[in-house]
C-alpha cells in the first residue's frame, strides 16, 4: 500500500480535507452558539435594569446611580464587558428591542457588534430594517456600520417615494473567523481583554460553559 493510501482507496489528504471541514464546522457552530447566548444575556441584563428602574421615584437620576453601582459590582468579578458604558448599552438594547421573539429570530446571524451598531440609530423602523437586512443577507459588522454610515435606509425609502431605482447596499465579504475573534464572545466565556489565549483555550471554555 502507498504512503498517503488508506483502506478502500481513500488518500490521506482527502480524509485530512474532511476532518478538517468537520472540524471548521464544529468550531463555526461553537463561536455562534456562545455568541447567540451572549446576546440574549445581555437583553436580559437590559430588561431586569429597566425593571428595576421602574421601581424608582426619579427614573434618571435612580437610572444612573443604579447602573454605576452594577458596574463596581459586576466589573471586577466579570470583566469590561459589565462596565458602566455596556450596562447602559445592554438598557437601551432592551429598550430598542423589548419584544424577544425579534431577537431570537435574528441573532442567529448577528454578533453583539451588529445589536451595539443598530441601537445607535433614532429611527424605529429604520433599526427594525437593519436587524431584519443584517440577519437575512449576514451583513459582516463593517458592512453593517458601512450602510448606517451612509445612511442607506433613508436613501432606499427616498428612491421608494420617488420610484426611483434602489441603491445599492455596500457589501463586504464575511469573515469566516469573525466570531474566533470577537473580544465580546471571548470576554462573556471569561477572557479579560488582557489576557492572551488560543483557540483551544476558547474551545475548552465554550466547553466549560
Amino acid at each position: 500500500m502507498e504512503k498517503n493510501k488508506l483502506q478502500h482507496g481513500m488518500t490521506t489528504d482527502k480524509l485530512v480535507s474532511d476532518i478538517r471541514s468537520i472540524i471548521e464546522q464544529g468550531r463555526q457552530q461553537a463561536y455562534a452558539a456562545a455568541n447567540q447566548i451572549a446576546v440574549l444575556t445581555y437583553w436580559h441584563i437590559g430588561r431586569r435594569i429597566v425593571e428595576e428602574e421602574q421601581h424608582g421615584e426619579v427614573r434618571a437620576q435612580y437610572g444612573t446611580r443604579l447602573i454605576k453601582t452594577l458596574a463596581e459590582q459586576l466589573a471586577p468579578k466579570y470583566g469590561s464587558t459589565f462596565s458602566k458604558r455596556n450596562l447602559d448599552y445592554f438598557r437601551q438594547f432592551y429598550l430598542c428591542f423589548n419584544d424577544l421573539e425579534i431577537v431570537n429570530t435574528r441573532v442567529h446571524n448577528l454578533t453583539w457588534s451588529h445589536f451595539r451598531s443598530i441601537i445607535q440609530v433614532a429611527d424605529p423602523k429604520a433599526r427594525e430594517w437593519y436587524v431584519k437586512e443584517a440577519s437575512e443577507q449576514m451583513w459582516s459588522v463593517r458592512t453593517l456600520n458601512r450602510n448606517i454610515g451612509t445612511q442607506y435606509y433613508g436613501r432606499r425609502m427616498a428612491c421608494v417615494r420617488e420610484g426611483l431605482a434602489l441603491p445599492a447596499p455596500d457589501i463586504e465579504v464575511n469573515d469566516p473567523l469573525e466570531y474566533i475573534k470577537s473580544p465580546v464572545v471571548a470576554e462573556f466565556l471569561g477572557f479579560r481583554k488582557d489576557s492572551k489565549y488560543d483557540e483551544s483555550q476558547l474551545e475548552q471554555a465554550l466547553i466549560d460553559h
